[in-house]
Parts: structure tokens; C-alpha cells; sequence
């Protein structure tokens, strides 16, 4: 006999280890009591873009399992919530990269992140429900993308999301939003000349062009 009790029991069970995984996620991510909205502290900026071997350290003891999982299609049910898709993106497009640093294992979850981003920009209603620096994680696997349409999309929704934030009046995250579009526009630009990221080459096993190579000595690598 079926127990369908017992079956319903397990799926909330597993629902809840979800939604506290999620959680956990972004939480650490974008820290517990920051607003994602109006500001962005100094702090959070060092460690999005300029962690250190510490903080690699602690999302890879912390977060490796995820990462497999996510990989596997265990967390498949996530793309349903909100914050679950928000956080299988962290994962694929950010954690992959700490925990993977130098390694080309590091760009072998783009395509989940860039999927689920594909979606969610496909309907506003959808992105218009997530906050000003949460849309920067959504747009950030286009930027990391190889596809001169990817860079495109990164670089004008930056540019839209940066005119929302000053009409706002959120003032103080306009110089970090500025900086994201510069750097935006700079991975562009590359994508424009050489079709895909020579600092990129070495540890995907690619042959660098002269072009490359002469670009290489003093050529923006970016970290990945």
C-alpha cells in the first residue's frame, strides 16, 4: 500500500533543506541584513571582486556539494522559486569560479547559470521582481560569456539598470555601477576583437594568436 503521508512528508522535508540551502546561499553571498537595493558596501565589493584565498577557502568547504549537485540536477526544482533560481546562478556563475580559481573546471557550469538567466530576462515580470544588485548576478554570466550577443545583453541592461538606481535617488551605489559598466564595456570590446578571452587560453588548453599573445603582455586579464 502506498503511504501517501509518508511521501508528502519527504517532499516537504526536502523542500525545507531547500529553502534553508538557499538561503544559506545568498545570504552569505550578499550578507544576511544587506538591503541588495540601494547601497553597496565596500566590503561586499572586495569580496565579490577581489576575494581572497580565505574566502575561496570557505565557499569551497561550504558550498563544493552544492555546486555537484546543482551540476547533477538535484537542485532542478529551485528554477520554480524566486530565490532559487538566484542562487543556483551564484553557484554555477560565481562559486564555480572561487572554488575552481585557475582551473578550467572554473567555466564548466556557465551554461546553467546563462540558461536560467536566459529565462528570467526573457520575462520582465520575472526580473522586475529581483533588487538592484541581485539583477547585477543576473546579468554578470553574460559578461563572463564568450558571445559578442551575451556581452551585448550584459552591457545595455547594465546601462538600464544604472539609469533605474540614479532615477531612485540611490546615489551611492551609482560610482559601483559605473565601474561594473566599465569593466562591462572592456569584456565587450575584447569579445568584438578576438571572438573569446585570450587570458582565457592557458588554462583551457587553447592555442593563443599573435594577436593574443601580443595583447596577453599588458591586456586586462580580469581574474577569469
Amino acid at each position: 500500500m502506498i503511504n501517501f503521508k509518508q511521501i508528502s512528508y519527504r517532499k516537504y522535508s526536502t523542500f525545507l533543506q531547500n529553502e534553508k540551502k538557499v538561503k544559506q546561499i545568498l545570504n552569505f553571498w550578499f550578507t544576511e541584513n544587506y538591503d541588495r537595493h540601494s547601497t553597496l558596501p565596500p566590503a561586499l565589493l572586495r569580496k565579490w571582486f577581489n576575494p581572497t584565498q580565505a574566502i575561496d577557502d570557505q565557499i569551497k568547504q561550504h558550498f563544493f556539494q552544492d555546486l555537484h549537485n546543482l551540476k547533477s540536477g538535484q537542485y532542478n526544482d529551485w528554477e520554480n522559486h524566486r530565490d532559487g533560481k538566484l542562487a543556483s546562478v551564484i553557484l554555477a556563475d560565481q562559486f564555480s569560479r572561487n572554488i575552481f580559481r585557475r582551473q578550467k573546471d572554473a567555466f564548466e557550469y556557465d551554461e546553467i547559470s546563462l540558461r536560467i538567466c536566459r529565462q528570467i530576462l526573457k520575462q520582465d515580470k520575472i526580473y522586475n521582481q529581483y533588487k538592484n544588485f541581485e539583477k547585477v548576478f543576473i546579468l554578470l554570466p553574460f559578461e563572463h560569456s564568450e558571445n559578442l550577443d551575451d556581452q551585448q545583453t550584459c552591457y545595455y541592461n547594465l546601462k538600464l539598470l544604472a539609469d533605474n538606481i540614479v532615477k531612485d535617488g540611490y546615489y551611492d551605489a551609482e560610482v559601483a555601477m559605473n565601474m561594473m559598466i566599465k569593466y562591462s564595456y572592456q569584456h565587450l570590446k575584447v569579445i568584438e576583437e578576438f571572438g573569446r578571452f585570450p587570458h582565457r587560453n592557458e588554462v583551457l588548453g587553447r592555442q593563443s594568436t599573435p594577436n593574443e599573445l601580443e595583447y596577453l603582455k599588458d591586456g586586462q586579464r580580469y581574474g577569469q
